[in-house]
């Protein structure tokens, strides 16, 4: 009875003061991949009430590698124990020699009185195999190719996966090696990279795949030969270059061509422009007629030779200008002639071209270049603030340039100060009476008669009419004495003269009838010019009497005496009676 007594107390004494275990994986760390088969596995081991147990631990492995997807591990077993005591919050390891695949580890620490796994499982792949999976989708074997083309596949890897591949190019004389590597791979996922471009010859692609392990397989027999491309080089016009000129030679360097094509974007689209199939030597041209008038473009030359064809590996731009910039003046501007009420002159000009670069302030004969503003930056407006003294005036432009060279400007104005009194008058000059001119005779051409043959019949003779020519030349010397006269005035007679020019030029051709309809009009001109600038002659002094009214004075004055004699007659006979 006592014996039994005593075993029980120790029992309920160990199930009542047993000490809780923890266990935490050092590692391999969760998730771990590698190469080799020797794996030292390390745990820590935590026991709240230390003092009275002893320690022992065993690990515990499930293969995962040939499981379906979402299917858990349940062939756990006890792998390997550990040869010594463990210590409390002291890491402790195993080593183990595993085989290929993927597993869940853990380990379980036991005391005199307790024993726990830790919380949660680790991963750990061991992998020692390269990748075991490859297809090729391009370049097809014994393919040809143009200097660069494109490469894809399919990696793959059973157990760690593909992390990285690349492709080497290798000539078939050992003398070449290019490569293209590829970071970013999915196991199992067509991969594409390839080559921009590659001497001529055969080569050999070897591909090489590499696992998340770090082992790595290489794959070959895929061929390729890769013809000769030519070396375009872009020559003229320069990229950024601008031109006004409605004709414009490109220049390419191209050795061994046999032809290039010019494509730009002259139409808004990128296309074939022009091409010339007439080459010599390594530098070619080819012309460019009516450009866009106002465009940035952008351009490259294809050339080829016998086995293929390339660009330049860099476009050109060009910009095509031939419109000067539109300039105006808006309506904050003063006008022409216009008296400021303040001493502030304002200034603004509205200039409207895609590629403007300068624009310049003429003021009283001096250029400022920096002294417009672009307001708001971007806008077509640029204005300043000028000040003019009060009594003053400011005279003013505006020009403005384009980057091609083209240029346009504003009319001239001129306003002046408050106090300036504004605008100077002028007196108009008296314009002189003119010479009359005498209007010259015209002589009659004589036209010789035939002397007719001795057997000839006699014909009735005819007064020939005067010939046209002779008509041109009388109405020429009217018109030319008409001229004079104006010349000696200093009268205008551009207008005229111009006129006279085009009758010269009929004459000359031999239509005198047109001459002279010319000349005629040319001398009505004239006529009415010379009336209308002729001064009016006053008359002489004293009073100029015409005798009839002479005569009805004479009659009304006799009349009025008569009766004043009869009254005076009657009256003094009334005064006697």
């Amino acid at each position: 009875m006592r014996f039994s007594f005593v075993a029980a107390f120790l029992l309920l004494a160990t199930l009542v003061f047993a000490s809780p275990v923890t266990v935490s994986l050092s590692s391999p760390s969760n998730g771990a991949v590698q190469a080799t088969s020797a794996v030292s596995f390390s745990f820590t081991p935590d026991e709240a009430d230390p003092c009275c147990s002893f320690w022992t631990a065993e690990l515990y492995f499930t293969n995962t590698s040939s499981l379906a997807p979402g299917i858990p591990a349940i062939a756990w077993a006890a792998n390997s124990t550990n040869s010594s005591p463990l210590s409390d919050l002291t890491a402790s390891s195993i080593s183990v020699n595993m085989p290929e695949g993927t597993f869940l580890w853990n380990a379980n620490v036991s005391t005199n009185d307790s024993s726990a796994f830790a919380a949660s499982n680790n991963t750990l792949t061991i992998d020692s195999t390269a990748p075991n999976y490859f297809a090729s989708t391009a370049p097809s074997n014994n393919s040809n190719a143009a200097g660069g083309f494109s490469v894809t596949f399919t990696p793959g890897d059973a157990l760690s996966g593909v992390s990285a591949t690349t492709v080497f190019a290798v000539h078939s004389n050992g003398s070449a090696m290019a490569r293209a590597a590829n970071s970013s791979v999915s196991n199992g996922s067509a991969v594409s990279t390839g080559f921009a471009s590659l001497p001529s010859g055969t080569y050999d692609l070897v591909h090489q795949l590499c696992d998340v392990a770090g082992n790595c397989a290489n794959y070959s027999g895929i061929f390729i030969t890769v013809a000769e491309l030519p070396s375009v080089s872009l020559v003229s016009p320069s990229s950024g270059a601008s031109t006004p000129s409605q004709a414009i030679l490109f220049t390419i360097t191209a050795a061994n061509a046999v032809n290039f094509t010019l494509y730009s974007n002259f139409s808004g689209t990128w296309a074939a422009t022009t091409s010339n199939a007439t080459l010599a030597g390594s530098t070619h041209t080819v012309s460019v007629t009516s450009p866009p008038s106002e465009a940035l473009v952008v351009w490259n030359a294809l050339a080829c030779t016998a086995t293929g064809c390339a660009f330049a590996p860099t476009n050109y731009s060009l910009i095509t200008d031939s419109k000067a910039p539109r300039v105006a003046f808006t309506q904050e501007t003063p006008a022409d002639g216009t008296t400021l009420a303040t001493t502030t002159l304002v200034i603004n000009t509205s200039i409207s071209d895609a590629f403007r670069s300068t624009v310049t302030l003429e003021l009283n004969g001096i250029n400022y270049t920096a002294e417009l503003q672009n307001l708001p930056a971007g806008s077509p407006y640029f204005i300043t603030n000028k000040t003019i003294a009060t009594a003053g005036s400011a005279s003013f432009a505006v020009y403005a340039s384009d980057s091609a060279g083209n240029m346009n400007k504003t009319a001239k104005r001129t306003v002046y100060g408050p106090t300036s009194g504004g605008a100077p008058s002028v007196t108009p000059s008296p314009t002189p009476a003119p010479t009359p001119i005498p209007t010259p005779t015209p002589r009659p051409s004589v036209t010789p008669t035939p002397t007719p043959s001795l057997n000839a019949t006699p014909q009735a003779s005819v007064t020939p009419k005067p010939s046209a020519k002779q008509d041109y030349d009388s109405e020429k010397q009217v018109v030319e004495a008409l001229l004079a006269q104006l010349k000696e005035k200093r009268l205008f007679t551009a207008d005229v003269e111009s006129i006279i020019s085009v009758a010269e030029g009929l004459a000359s051709s031999g239509d005198y009838t047109a001459a002279i309809t010319k000349l005629k009009e040319a001398e009505a001109s004239l006529q009415a010019t010379l009336a209308s600038t002729a001064t009016p002659v006053p008359q002489q002094g004293g009073l100029s009497i015409d005798p009839l009214v002479i005569l009805g004075l004479v009659v009304l004055i006799a009349v009025a005496a008569g009766g004043y004699y009869l009254y005076k007659k009657k009256t003094s006979y009334t005064y006697d009676n």
